[in-house]
């Protein structure tokens, strides 16, 4: 049976984020429940009207914040807490996932005054550099972000025409011995992994890699299990990134290089609610 929650989601895929069921579905029984999906009481109003979640509670200290996913900040009893995320089978459009092998991602996140970490770990029984395969399947992970922190959100199809996304990016480039280059690194960026992307799109097809690239990061594999961190200031002045203001909401999307996942073939979340204090 389709929760509140997942039924608005179905609605939603189909007609896009800027469907608003109080104009459209009068005319159905469904209408009853998803009127609230139209709502202006700003982004955590979203988890009230079920439109949105699970909450991720963003941990506040006043330390800095390693990229090094084996660091005692992200394995200590004091560590952010952990919210376990399922991933859905990406069927919105073509080519359409209806099985991806990595079901579950945990989600955790950290920020002091300067900058917010987000951390994914999921299990992975294979690093693909023993699949032997080429460049194109590999372990990859992203989280995405609407760049409008007011309104209907954009398509989770990374957004739509006029409606700008923001995009985290990692890929095991390093799996297969490949050597990826990436624009206008600093010398920071050169210390994360070099599979670590700034984004942008409107849709499909229309993903951009950003002049300035503003997000380093970290994946390390152990025990058939993915460890990744993703860091970056929480205000820049790229007006194509996310501003971290207040809270977000955020999707987390995770591709298996061994089960030959890539580009729309994942396992996908959203819209979570990146939750800061």
């Amino acid at each position: 049976m389709l929760t509140k929650f997942k039924m608005i989601k179905l609605f939603r895929f189909i007609y896009g984020f800027k469907f608003c069921p109080l104009k459209t579905l009068l005319v159905s029984s469904v209408s009853i429940f998803l009127l609230s999906a139209c709502n202006s009481g700003g982004v955590e109003q979203c988890l009230k009207d079920e439109t949105c979640g699970p909450a991720i509670e963003v941990l506040r200290i006043s330390g800095d914040l390693p990229i090094d996913p084996t660091d005692p900040l992200w394995n200590s009893p004091n560590a952010p807490r952990q919210v376990r995320v399922e991933l859905e089978p990406q069927m919105i459009t073509n080519p359409k996932w209806p099985n991806p092998s990595i079901r579950f991602v945990n989600v955790s996140a950290v920020r002091n005054d300067t900058e917010l970490a987000i951390a994914l770990e999921w299990e992975d029984a294979t690093k693909d550099k023993s699949y032997g395969v080429s460049a194109m399947y590999l372990d990859m992970a992203a989280v995405m972000f609407p760049l409008k922190s007011q309104g209907e959100p954009p398509a989770i199809t990374m957004g739509n025409d006029g409606d700008m996304v923001n995009i985290w990016q990692w890929k095991d480039v390093q799996a297969n011995g490949n050597i990826m280059g990436f624009k206008n690194k600093s010398d920071s960026q050169r210390l994360s992994d070099p599979g670590i992307e700034d984004l942008n799109a409107e849709g499909f097809s229309t993903l951009t890699t950003q002049d300035h690239q503003d997000v380093t990061g970290k994946g390390f594999w152990a025990d058939n299990k993915w460890k990744l961190v993703l860091k970056r200031n929480l205000k820049t002045k790229d007006e194509n990134d996310v501003q971290f203001e207040k809270s977000s909401l955020m999707a987390v999307a995770v591709w298996n290089g061994s089960n030959k996942e890539r580009n729309g073939q994942k396992g996908l979340a959203g819209w979570l609610l990146l939750k800061l204090a």
